[in-house]
């Protein structure tokens, strides 16, 4: 019992660190959407935020990933974490039917298909970085060649 009261304590720890990085995050992101002058330029610039994040996570992925095997059996820890995650995909999608609205990005486009592989890119390529210890920006242009194959040609 008392390995668990120490475990949860430190999960509500590293979640209320992760929700602070997150909200640190969501402020770069909002500011970068409203300087922008259309969607699919502000999710070009939103690529630049990755480096950061991976610069950030190296050599701490790991810890995550043990923290997500510790919490696995956790209900309560797992749905946090993925809310977290959830709330980039839709904001994400919203970004790309604003994308439609405004005629930059083109309307047969599934924006929650397009926006759950982007945020896996980007998931994907944390991991991959923590396994390879590799600089090559993968999601950056992972995310830059699915903005492009999404954009209105006009």
């Amino acid at each position: 019992m008392l390995f668990f009261t120490i475990f949860l304590q430190k999960s509500i720890f590293f979640l209320e660190i992760l929700n602070e990085f997150l909200e640190n995050l969501n402020e770069k992101i909002k500011r970068i959407e409203k300087e922008s002058h259309n969607i699919p330029q502000a999710m070009a610039e939103m690529t630049n935020i990755l480096k950061e994040i991976f610069e950030i996570s190296k050599g701490k992925f790991t810890i995550f990933l043990e923290f997500l095997r510790k919490s696995s059996k956790n209900e309560e820890i797992m749905k946090k974490l993925s809310t977290n995650f959830k709330k980039y995909e839709n904001y994400v999608e919203n970004l790309i039917e604003k994308g439609k609205q405004e005629k930059t990005i083109d309307d047969k486009v599934d924006s929650k298909f397009i926006s759950s592989l982007i945020v896996s890119l980007a998931i994907g390529d944390i991991l991959r970085r923590s396994l390879f210890k590799d600089e090559y920006e993968f999601s950056k242009d992972g995310i830059l060649f699915l903005l492009n194959s999404i954009k209105r040609r006009i």
